[in-house]
């Protein structure tokens, strides 16, 4: 799955560079964000997968930890679109429709990431004592 996954998104990666080169938009950092873009969507869809998967299988417990990681990752998703939105805006593109989106993106995006960070916060606090962690003995 992680080959198709991987394949899929050198695809679309590659369309997108070729869309963005005839429309003489291409920059290295679109290039970089629009990568960091599609792996991202794609782990957040596997995330919410898993969620679907534990809400069948897992203790209670284990399923509020899955969903409450699920929830926090696609509110930072959603901050990360309108931080990209704002930057589309700072550089100039200019459309009726797409400066009222973008207009706001600067207060949506501080609207997602604050309560995003606290959920993953509280996420790694309150399950941390959770994960098994192997210890190693280093003996000289």
């Amino acid at each position: 799955l992680y080959m198709i996954e991987m394949l899929v998104i050198v695809f679309v990666w590659n369309i997108l560079i070729l869309v963005l080169k005839n429309e003489k938009l291409l920059s290295p950092t679109i290039v970089l964000a629009s990568l960091y873009f599609l792996i991202f969507t794609g782990n957040l869809i596997r995330i919410w997968v898993r969620v679907k998967k534990n809400r069948l299988e897992n203790t209670s417990e284990r399923k509020l930890q899955s969903k409450s990681l699920a929830i926090g990752l696609t509110l930072f998703y959603l901050c990360d679109i309108n931080v990209g939105l704002n930057f589309l805006h700072q550089g100039g593109i200019q459309s009726i429709g797409f400066n009222v989106l973008t207009g706001v993106s600067g207060i949506l995006m501080w609207f997602f990431y604050l309560p995003s960070q606290v959920i993953l916060t509280l996420n790694g606090v309150l399950y941390k004592d959770k994960i098994k962690c192997k210890k190693i003995n280093n003996k000289f």
